[in-house]
C-alpha cells in the first residue's frame, strides 16, 4: 500500500467529539500516522505479520493503519471507555477484523513515575509553556488473541502459557463509563500487566507530553510500552526531551533508542481555555529496539 493511500484511508477514521483534558486527549492526525505506521513498515518491515500493540489507542488509528498494511493482529489498550467506544464503531465503520480492545490503567503497577522525569526535564519547560496553551508469528499471534478476548468470551490459551481464567483485564465491551477503574479492577490490572510482557512484535504510541501538573507520563508510557515488546516500540516525544530519554534508554530501559524522524506535532485549538487556534510542537519519532532485552 502506498502512503498517500493509506492516509487517505486514516482520514476517515472518527476523532474524540468530547476530548478529555485530564488524559490530554489530543487527536494523532492521519498525516502523522500513516507516516510513522508507512516507516515502521517500509524501513524495518515492523508492520506486516506482526503483533501490533496500540498504547493509549484513542480513535484505534494505529491498529486500524496496522491491520491496513497487514498485521496479523492488534490489541488496543486505553483507559477511557469512551475512547474505546469510538474506537469500537471505527473498527466496525472498516469492518475490521483482528482486533481486540482493552481498557486498562497503564499507570498501574508503575512506582517510578514521579522521580523518573528528574531534572533533566527542566530542558522541556519552554516548549511546556507553549504546549500548555494548546495542551494545558502465528502461535504467539494466537496467544495474544486469547488473552485479548479472554473478558469477553472463552478461548484457548496460546503459546505464551497465559490462560483465559488468569486474565481479568476489562475488555471494551464490559468497560463502564468511568474514566478511572475501581479499586478491585485496578488491583487486578496491577496484576495482570505481566502477563502482556513482551507478547507484542511492535507497539506503537503517542502518549500524553505531560503538562507541568503532570510530568514524567509519557516515561509511564514508554516503559509499559517497552515492558510489552519483544520487537520494536515507536513512540512520539518533544524534540526538547531527546537528551533524556536517550539517556534513560542507555542507563534504565533497556532498549536502543534511534531518532527516526523530526515531526511537527499540530495541537489544535481543543479546549475552551485555548489562544490559539493551533500550536505546531517539534517531536521526534522514536524507535526503541527491544529485541535484546
Amino acid at each position: 500500500m502506498r502512503l498517500k493511500e493509506l492516509e487517505g484511508i486514516l482520514q476517515q477514521v472518527e476523532t474524540f467529539s468530547a476530548p478529555k483534558l485530564h488524559l490530554e486527549q489530543y487527536a494523532t492526525s492521519a498525516q502523522l500516522a500513516s507516516h510513522i505506521l508507512y516507516t515502521a513498515e517500509n524501513s524495518y518491515g515492523d508492520v506486516s505479520g506482526k503483533v501490533v500493540g496500540d498504547l493509549g489507542c484513542g480513535s484505534g488509528i494505529f491498529a486500524i493503519g496496522a491491520r491496513c498494511l497487514e498485521a496479523g493482529m492488534c490489541v488496543g489498550f486505553d483507559i477511557d471507555a469512551d475512547a474505546l467506544a469510538l474506537a469500537s464503531q471505527n473498527l466496525a465503520e472498516f469492518e475490521m477484523d483482528r482486533v481486540e480492545l482493552i481498557r486498562c490503567n497503564v499507570t498501574v503497577d508503575t512506582e517510578e513515575r514521579d522521580d523518573e522525569a528528574g531534572d533533566d526535564s527542566s530542558e522541556d519547560d519552554e516548549a511546556a509553556e507553549d504546549e500548555d496553551e494548546n495542551a494545558g508469528e502465528d502461535g504467539d499471534r494466537d496467544g495474544v488473541v486469547a488473552q485479548a478476548a479472554a473478558a469477553a468470551a472463552a478461548v484457548s490459551p496460546g503459546d505464551h502459557g497465559c490462560t483465559t481464567e488468569s486474565l481479568n483485564v476489562a475488555s471494551a465491551a464490559a468497560a463502564t463509563a468511568a474514566d478511572e477503574p475501581d479499586v478491585e479492577q485496578r488491583r487486578s490490572i496491577c496484576s495482570q500487566w505481566s502477563r502482556w510482557t513482551k507478547q507484542f512484535d511492535t507497539v506503537f504510541l503517542n502518549p500524553p507530553f505531560g503538562t507541568k501538573n503532570n510530568a514524567g507520563i509519557d516515561i509511564v508510557f514508554l516503559k509499559r510500552a517497552i515492558q510489552l515488546s519483544r520487537g520494536a516500540v515507536y513512540s512520539l516525544h518533544k524534540t526538547s526531551t531527546r537528551k533524556y530519554i536517550q539517556k534513560l534508554a542507555d542507563t534504565s530501559l533497556g532498549a536502543r533508542c534511534e531518532v527516526v524522524a523530526e515531526m511537527k506535532f499540530d495541537l489544535p485549538k481543543t479546549y475552551k481555555f485555548h489562544r490559539r487556534k493551533s500550536v505546531d510542537v517539534n517531536v521526534d519519532l522514536l524507535r526503541f529496539d527491544c529485541a535484546g532485552q
